[in-house]
């Protein structure tokens, strides 16, 4: 059962495309994140040590989507590092103001990979459609940062770097939930050694 409070909550993720739920159970959570539709993958994002994955280690993580399966992800606080870790959003609607139609319209060619579900190679898709946003920026197609598509691009990767963040330090019974279509996020470095931070996300369709 979803209550009033986290429905307020889910109603402001409509309208500005994230919102924060406090003090809830980790049960709750499951049960807020089934709200939104379909949860289709579960990963805890802890720091391991000797791990490559850059989602397990303390580094920072610039701005990306994540799966272009998942019309919301959503995050809970298990347990939060001493230093750093915040969690970055920005809107789209922000980086869309800067742009003219036909820079909007050149975004729609630039192709952008991703995993596929079943582990077994890479899809495409486009960094805009008629679905929203998908931008992993080490995912894109190196011919368009060639010489022959580089303006686009450069103009928007510009904007994420100059455009100020939302920036949201989730405490332990918290939860974070963003639009992927439309909301970027990306996090801060943070205490590596020793850290406790631990997050449990889900992809939801």
């Amino acid at each position: 059962m979803v209550t009033e409070n986290v429905s307020d909550c889910l109603r402001n993720l409509m309208s500005r495309g994230y919102t924060v739920i406090n003090g809830i159970e980790s049960g709750e959570y499951l049960n807020i994140s089934e709200s939104l539709g379909t949860v289709f993958d579960v990963q805890e994002i802890s720091y391991l040590p000797g791990k490559n994955a850059k989602l397990h280690s303390c580094q920072a993580m610039s701005l990306h989507s994540d799966h272009p399966d998942a019309n919301f992800v959503s995050w809970y606080c298990v347990s939060q590092s001493d230093i750093g870790g915040e969690s970055l959003l920005l809107d789209f609607q922000d980086i869309a103001a800067h742009l003219s139609e036909k820079q909007l319209d050149d975004l729609r060619q630039v192709e952008v990979k991703f995993p596929t579900l079943e582990h077994k190679g890479f899809a495409v898709t486009t960094l805009l459609s008629k679905a929203g946003l998908y931008y992993s920026g080490w995912l894109i197609d190196p011919v368009f940062r060639g010489a022959t598509k580089p303006c686009v691009l450069e103009v928007f990767e510009h904007l994420l770097e100059a455009l100020p963040k939302i920036s949201i330090r989730l405490e332990i019974g918290q939860s974070l939930i963003i639009n992927n279509k439309r909301m970027l996020h990306g996090r801060s470095a943070f205490q590596g050694e020793g850290s406790r931070r631990s997050l449990i996300r889900h992809w939801i369709q």
